[in-house]
């Protein structure tokens, strides 16, 4: 009887965070390309690693007169935030050697604002994000209900590592 309810259970839980184990995994995968397309874009400078934004300051502030802020992302391209003659505020990314703008710099795409939400609240806000983190500990007790079996099934911890015996093959690949 005790192990037919650790393998219910097992199952129990195993199903239930299927679904959200999978929707994480695939959003998760398509989130991983986003770091891909941005580095892909052309604006690293060569030589720009290794000069310090202390350097840049003087060369940007004579050819933008409004600059609000000077970073480094985490590309390493130089950003610049300055407001334009106009009064508009521009965000681009500059050459450090001579300040020269290399483009605007682009939000996040929408389609990968729509990922991030979803993979990270199932747009559900609050409860999705306590859901997603129950599935996370859900799998916790999955792995530790796997671990229950597998003792029960070698009969004692200490032979845990021991050679499996071969009942069916779908059971001696499960384990």
């Amino acid at each position: 009887m005790i192990i037919s309810v650790w393998r219910y259970s097992h199952l129990l839980l195993a199903v239930s965070s299927f679904l959200l184990l999978t929707l994480a995994s695939v959003t998760g995968i398509i989130l991983a390309f986003e770091p891909i397309a941005d580095k892909s874009q052309s604006y690293y400078v060569q030589g720009s690693d290794t000069m310090r934004l202390a350097e840049v300051a003087p060369v940007v502030r004579e050819q933008y007169k409004d600059v609000q802020k000077l970073s480094v992302d985490d590309n390493e391209f130089v950003i610049l935030d300055w407001t334009d003659t106009a009064g508009v505020a521009q965000k681009s990314y500059i050459d450090p050697r001579n300040g020269k703008i290399l483009g605007a710099v682009k939000e996040q795409s929408a389609f990968f604002n729509w990922v991030t939400a979803f993979h990270r609240s199932l747009f559900l806000k609050e409860t999705g994000r306590f859901l997603v983190g129950l599935s996370s500990f859900l799998l916790i007790l999955i792995g530790l209900s796997g671990v229950v079996l597998v003792i029960q099934r070698q009969k004692g911890i200490l032979r845990f590592f021991s050679h499996i015996e071969r009942v069916n093959w779908a059971q001696y690949y499960h384990v």
